[in-house]
């Protein structure tokens, strides 16, 4: 017994078009052929997967970047209210100063744990007293405020009276 199969155009087997053993050709070919429609899926599911990757890799690469950021603007501000501390330190320090002597001027440098600090009193009515701390040895290559007072000092029975008229924090 033979089988064959039979196509519209031509015979490809013995079998006339009317036989009982004839399979047709389109049911038996539509198995085999890679249809087309399969193949322009699979290139629009790749060029999908290409954007949507490119998507997130942008989403990532901005939040790893607003990340370091927010990490950059904490560390300045730490460094920075560190510096205001060490600066109104050795305000203190200098206030302290002149309620012991009411006429000191000039530069002073107290001595600070963890940076360093100047100080410059300026004789006057009312007396200018300037405080700049820094977060390292040296102020030029740190974090540092200044921070400006304008005083006046009354004496009354050998006790010296601060009374400030002005505390800011002024630029550098």
């Amino acid at each position: 017994m033979e089988f064959g199969i039979w196509n519209n155009d031509s015979a490809l087997s013995s079998f006339p078009p009317n036989s009982k053993f004839q399979i047709p050709n389109s049911n038996l070919m539509s198995i085999f052929q890679i249809p087309t429609s399969k193949f322009h899926s699979g290139f629009a599911l790749l060029a999908t997967l290409v954007i949507i990757s490119a998507a997130a890799l942008i989403v990532a690469y901005s939040a790893i970047m607003l990340g370091l950021g927010e990490l950059d603007l904490g560390y300045t501000s730490q460094k920075g209210a560190e510096a205001l501390s060490i600066a109104e330190g050795c305000m203190e320090e200098a206030l302290r100063r002149l309620r012991i002597n009411p006429s000191l001027t000039g530069t002073l440098t107290p001595t600070v744990f963890n940076g360093s600090c100047s100080v410059s009193i300026t004789a006057g009515s009312p007396i200018v007293v300037t405080s700049t701390g820094c977060t390292a040895a040296s102020c030029a290559s740190a974090y540092s405020k200044k921070i400006r007072v304008e005083l006046t000092i009354n004496t009354t029975n050998q006790i010296n009276a601060i009374t400030i008229g002005k505390w800011e924090e002024v630029s550098l």
